[in-house]
């Protein structure tokens, strides 16, 4: 035997769970940027969340950190997950980021006051570089799956460290 190389019944985990991680990544960003488009309202009192606000901010983090995991523990074999998840991942983390930006910040209800508002992050300059370091990203992954992984790692980490920063500015 040659290389690196891992059972196909053991390296399915991490398609599935990369897929998984994808997934909740989707379905967070298009809870915030229906916040952020203001087809979900915020609360009336100042710090009342949108409906189901906690719980989509705890999935979005718990799925970065979760995602990190996974794809840090994937960078040696990376091909065993499908190109396209490979491709999608860092994309869909920094929509996180964005429509988190742009949704409403709970603390100022009913001001609609958006989290960039504050000037601090994250900043629109901000998101324009996660967004960009996510689409080097997301095209390494295109061309070496291992070195698009350490990529993806290095844009959950960004998108991880955003979210905290962005939760704890009260």
């Amino acid at each position: 035997m040659t290389g690196f190389t891992v059972p196909a019944e053991r390296a399915g985990w991490r398609h599935r769970a990369a897929t998984s991680v994808l997934v909740v990544f989707a379905v967070v960003s298009m809870y915030e940027a229906a916040i952020a488009l203001e087809l979900i309202p915020i609360g009336d009192e100042p710090g009342e969340n949108a409906f189901g606000g906690d719980v989509a901010r705890a999935a979005g983090l718990l799925s970065m950190l979760v995602g990190l995991i996974v794809v840090s523990a994937s960078i040696r074999a990376a091909e065993a997950i499908s190109r396209l998840v490979r491709q999608l991942l860092p994309l869909v983390a920094a929509s996180v980021v964005v429509s988190t930006g742009y949704a409403f910040d709970p603390y100022f209800s009913p001001t609609l006051r958006r989290y960039s508002d504050s000037g601090g992050v994250p900043a629109p300059a901000w998101m324009l570089v996660v967004v960009a370091v996510a689409v080097v990203a997301a095209g390494v992954s295109t061309v070496d799956a291992r070195r698009g992984m350490f990529a993806t790692a290095v844009v959950l980490l960004l998108c991880l460290g955003t979210l905290v920063f962005t939760g704890t500015g009260h």
